[in-house]
């Protein structure tokens, strides 16, 4: 038996052990982990980290709840008029684009054509770096096999709805990468990119993609934002969308979950 799970068999909720044990089937989440219990000087650390984490993992779960029952509120308000279906459901053609790995918080499939205009939102940072990584640790392969078929993603958000503008995707910049943010705005895509910290994380891509949301929703008339993320982070920007009378479909790649 593992350090790991040794560790988590200190805990006395059967339920808290099988939720460590389930999570910590990642392999990348497993390693993390050991390392941290490194650490801990004594097995009353070593709990205290585990709920410490479960906690956190709680209130993640909690704030995707609230921003779920807001949507289903605003839509019931509306009497439907924002024609968003809400649900966690897979989509075969998303797939083709990417991966089966996505969350989509809207059924596209069942969206009628509107004579509103789509407004399409990549986040870059997601879709590339935590998607790729996600497809070539579930299907076993190398990242650099996995390939994102922009074009694809598109076409499937924009649903042969009528484009309000050029799809606009922000991303951090790898570094090899040159080619791949030269060939989108060949595209015809709006490009920003910013440069990542010593820690490789992103920096004010969340922040450009809010203020790239807002500005829409704010100087044209109300359509449909398209939204493909990895994250809860735009909760402000949806809601702002939503209360101006603006309709939103979220495209989510899976990553812990």
């Amino acid at each position: 038996m593992s350090k790991l799970y040794e560790a988590i068999n200190l805990l006395d909720s059967a339920e808290e052990r099988t939720a460590l044990r389930i999570f910590f089937t990642n392999t990348e989440k497993r390693t993390e982990a050991e390392s941290i219990l490194l650490t801990c000087k004594d097995n009353k650390e070593v709990v205290a980290y585990f709920k410490g984490f479960l906690k956190s993992v709680e209130q993640q779960i909690e704030k995707l709840e609230q921003e779920n029952n807001y949507l289903k509120e605003k839509l019931a308000q509306s009497g439907n008029k924002y024609s968003t279906h809400l649900g966690l459901v897979f989509d075969n053609q998303f797939c083709s684009a990417i991966c089966p790995y996505l969350l989509i918080i809207s059924n596209v499939a069942e969206l009628p054509g509107t004579a509103e205009s789509v407004y399409i939102f990549i986040d870059n940072s997601k879709l590339y770096i935590q998607g790729k990584k996600k497809v070539a640790e579930c299907e076993s392969l190398y990242e650099n096999m996995v390939q994102i078929d922009y074009g694809k993603l598109v076409e499937m958000g924009q649903n042969e709805r009528h484009m309000g503008a050029n799809p606009i995707i922000i991303g951090s910049c790898p570094p090899p990468e040159d080619t791949l943010w030269n060939s989108l705005r060949r595209l015809g895509y709006n490009v920003t990119v910013y440069d990542q910290n010593f820690l490789n994380e992103e920096k004010e891509v969340n922040s450009e993609m809010v203020r790239n949301i807002l500005r829409t929703v704010y100087r044209n008339i109300p359509g449909t934002v398209i939204l493909f993320t990895g994250d809860g982070d735009y909760g402000p920007a949806i809601r702002e969308a939503l209360d101006n009378n603006w309709t939103i479909e979220i495209y989510m790649v899976l990553v812990d979950w």
